[in-house]
């Protein structure tokens, strides 16, 4: 699920231009910077609360107010509801199938 949402993530999210034109180092600074400034924004929306990080409580971070960066709120938005409607069941089975065809 993980690699899935990855892929798309940056398939959906950025331009192959942007990608680019940008160096990693600036690519990084520029995603983090998003993440804080979407935490926040994505934590009030589907109400994710600290106790939802009991499991691993180093990761809760609550964020800081939105503000323009490389992802804008819509496209949050338009990627969780994207990924919010696969069936991972489906592709779980389909690569299953596939493995089992595969010699060792």
């Amino acid at each position: 699920m993980h690699l899935v949402t990855d892929y798309l993530f940056f398939e959906e999210c950025f331009t192959r231009e942007y990608l680019l034109s940008n160096s990693y180092e600036d690519f990084c600074k520029d995603l983090y910077f998003a993440y804080a400034h979407l935490n926040l924004y994505v934590s009030e929306k589907y109400n994710i609360t600290e106790n939802d990080y009991k499991a691993y409580p180093s990761e809760h971070y609550p964020g800081s107010p939105y503000v323009d960066c490389i992802l804008s709120k819509e496209r949050i938005d338009q990627f969780i509801n994207r990924v919010s409607s696969i069936d991972f069941d489906k592709y779980i089975r389909k690569i299953e199938k596939y493995k089992r065809n595969i010699k060792p």
